[in-house]
């Protein structure tokens, strides 16, 4: 008498894990090995009850006073168990062969540190000094500058008033200005007695100059 399933079920062969890896995240703990945590999906089963019907076969007696066994078949039900599979997400602790920042080599056991200073002639990204240290490079000045980021900047004492610090303690003053702090205004009517660039009157002001006229007759 063979079973009649009228809700067919497709039982999923038993593994033991399956796992898709998502992106991997991790905490260096040394030069080439980290660890941490994978996201995956976990392949779970359970047991679940299906409804499973089948012909039965039977013997009964039949006609007046039961003279005679009758035989026939009938549907009949019973409840049957069966495994089902599921999945979802879970942490699993991981050990990975990669270098950390700094670092290349993996997945060999030993990861040699990058040398950040070797381009450039040496200076790596640096303006003016490159210390090259294990899993990363330091920028530095020579004296008499101060660091900005990667950058060097001159410094001039004291500052400069009205121009550059170009070099330390050299300032590049702006037009109009002299001194060694560019704080000494140029005096540009001092040539040609005293007119400068002007043909009547030359007036001096801080930075500049201006001209005028006294004879009647005239403009600017």
């Amino acid at each position: 008498m063979s079973p009649i399933n009228r809700e067919p079920v497709a039982l999923l062969l038993l593994s033991a894990l399956f796992a898709i890896t998502l992106p991997f995240s991790f905490a260096c703990d040394g030069v080439c090995t980290a660890t941490g945590f994978e996201l995956y999906n976990d392949t779970l089963y359970r047991y679940a009850a299906r409804t499973v019907y089948y012909d039965e076969y039977y013997s009964e007696c039949c006609g007046s006073w039961c003279w005679s066994t009758c035989y026939g078949t009938r549907v009949a039900s019973r409840i049957e168990n069966y495994m089902v599979s599921y999945t979802q997400p879970a942490y699993r602790s991981v050990i990975a062969y990669r270098c950390c920042v700094g670092f290349v080599g993996c997945p060999a056991t030993t990861c040699l540190d990058i040398n950040e200073c070797a381009p450039n002639g040496g200076l790596g990204p640096c303006a003016q000094i490159c210390t090259n240290i294990p899993g990363s490079f330091q920028c530095s000045c020579n004296a008499g500058y101060t660091q900005l980021g990667y950058a060097c900047n001159a410094t001039c004492s004291p500052s400069c008033v009205h121009g550059q610090c170009t070099e330390p303690n050299i300032c590049t003053c702006n037009s109009g200005w002299t001194g060694g702090a560019c704080d000494d205004d140029v005096n540009e009517c001092a040539p040609n007695g005293g007119l400068g660039p002007c043909a009547q009157i030359c007036t001096n002001t801080p930075g500049s100059f201006q001209c005028g006229c006294c004879n009647a007759g005239y403009t600017l």
